[in-house]
């Protein structure tokens, strides 16, 4: 995996602005785990699933990384603002692009979208992305 993918993915999560996604989580946003003292929610974390798996097609090298999307809110507070907060990311990322250093434009789309768990006092909400370089 290139760390310039991560950069990437986090910059583009990052994008603030009024009604932006950065701005939903209150610029909460961390690759693979979040701070243990974190008290403030909602929050997003990212992880890279699969590392940059490498095609030819037409004689063009393409890259395809998946990657995971977690937004944890607290049970008591319920899901309302976790949806919203999703809604905005799909909004941000679904059919956009985005260049990648070292690996070209790339566009990213929903895999799966909405995966839903209770995990102790937090809800947690999943979406897998695809981001394809090249």
């Amino acid at each position: 995996m290139s760390q310039d993918v991560v950069t990437a993915i986090y910059s583009k999560l990052a994008t603030s602005g009024s009604g932006s996604f950065s701005e939903a989580v209150g610029g909460r946003i961390y690759e693979l785990r979040a701070p243990a003292n974190n008290a403030t929610f909602p929050i997003a974390v990212f992880n890279v699933i699969t590392p940059g798996i490498t095609t030819v097609f037409g004689g063009k090298i393409l890259k395809q990384f998946v990657f995971q999307v977690d937004l944890y809110g607290k049970a008591s507070v319920g899901i309302a603002s976790l949806a919203a907060a999703q809604s905005k990311l799909i909004t941000l990322l679904n059919q956009s692009s985005i260049a990648v250093t070292n690996n070209g434009t790339g566009t990213f789309e929903v895999v799966s979208e909405a995966r839903r768990s209770l995990e102790d006092q937090y809800i947690r909400l999943s979406t897998d992305f695809r981001l394809r370089c090249g």
